[in-house]
């Protein structure tokens, strides 16, 4: 009803992200990053997504350098560990998810369902930092 509607566009370019459908993942989620302006240092919290569509484009070059700017800019660990894996690079990302597990507030939970998870899915790491949280 409300095109403009926080949220649904991110919602909607990850489903997009997850079946593949790339071009339109990226135009959802410009779309959310436009309507939201949420930003520290220029970066957006939306670019690490944009970067895993980039990844699984195989534009890595463009996926390598959002990670470099989130890297020098802030936290939000679980979302450099979901782009690191999307261009795998699994030991960083690995690190990342651990570095997660270490915040008050952490997306550790999302493991158990977040599709991006899927390809490192069956890293005995991923069991380990379940057990890690109490939720294997």
């Amino acid at each position: 009803m409300d095109p403009d509607f926080p949220g649904s566009h991110y919602c909607l370019g990850r489903v997009y992200l997850e079946k593949s459908m790339y071009e339109e993942a990226l135009k959802e989620i410009q779309k959310e990053k436009d309507i939201r302006r949420i930003t520290v240092q220029g970066l957006s919290i939306f670019d690490l997504d944009i970067g895993i569509a980039y990844a699984r484009m195989g534009r890595k070059d463009e996926a390598r350098e959002i990670l470099k700017r989130a890297e020098s800019t802030w936290g939000r660990y679980y979302g450099k560990a979901l782009l690191c894996f999307s261009l795998g690079e699994n030991d960083k990302g690995f690190e990342y998810l651990d570095k997660e597990s270490e915040e008050p507030a952490n997306s550790i939970p999302a493991l158990k369902i977040d599709p991006g998870i899927d390809g490192v899915r069956s890293d005995p790491r991923i069991d380990a930092l379940l057990r890690k949280v109490n939720l294997e």
